[in-house]
C-alpha cells in the first residue's frame, strides 16, 4: 500500500500550474491563510473557489487573486475600479491599495467555503455583508476591536 504524503506548495511555485488550469475553464479551490480578510474568512479554517475571469469582467465588491509588484499572492476585495487600475482592500482594514493594475489580477472568487458551509458571491446574504461591511469601512479597526475583546472576555469567563 502506497503511503500518502501531504506536500505543501508556496503559490509561487504553484502559479504555473495554477494559471493554466484556470485558462482551460477549471476552477481551484484554495485553502485561505493570513487574517487581511477577516471577518468573512479564518487563516486556515476557510476555503475558497477561484474562476478565471475575462479582461472587464471585474466589478466593485469581487474579492480577486493578484500578484503585487513585489511578488505576494494577495486575496483582497475590489473598491474601486477605474482606468485598469483598481483599489483593494482586505476586508480585516481600512487602507486601501491603490493604482493596482488589473493586468495583477490571477483569478476571482466565486464561493467560499466558510466554518464548513458553501456559499455562492451572488449569494443574498453574502451580498448583504459585502455592502454593509463595505460602508463600514471607515471604523472597522474599531468594530473588530471591540469583537476581539468580547470574545475574549467570553474566553475568560468559561
Amino acid at each position: 500500500m502506497m503511503e500518502e504524503r501531504t506536500v505543501i506548495l508556496s503559490l509561487e511555485e504553484l502559479s504555473p500550474i495554477l494559471n493554466s488550469l484556470l485558462e482551460q475553464g477549471q476552477t481551484i479551490t484554495l485553502q485561505v491563510t493570513g487574517t487581511s480578510m477577516m471577518p468573512l474568512w479564518m487563516h486556515r479554517r476557510d476555503q475558497v473557489v477561484l474562476e478565471h475571469c475575462q479582461e472587464g469582467s471585474l466589478k466593485n465588491g469581487d474579492i480577486v487573486l493578484y500578484r503585487r509588484e513585489n511578488g505576494q499572492y494577495v486575496l483582497h476585495r475590489i473598491i474601486k475600479l477605474y482606468d485598469r487600475q483598481m483599489s483593494l482592500c482586505g476586508d480585516a482594514q481600512s487602507k486601501l491599495e491603490k493604482n493596482v493594475s488589473t493586468n495583477a489580477v490571477i483569478a476571482r472568487v466565486v464561493k467560499i467555503c466558510r466554518k464548513g458551509k458553501w456559499f455562492s458571491c451572488d449569494h443574498r446574504g453574502y451580498l448583504l455583508y459585502v455592502y454593509l461591511w463595505g460602508i463600514m469601512r471607515p471604523v472597522r479597526g474599531k468594530v473588530l476591536g471591540i469583537a476581539g475583546r468580547i470574545r475574549s472576555l467570553k474566553k475568560s469567563r468559561k
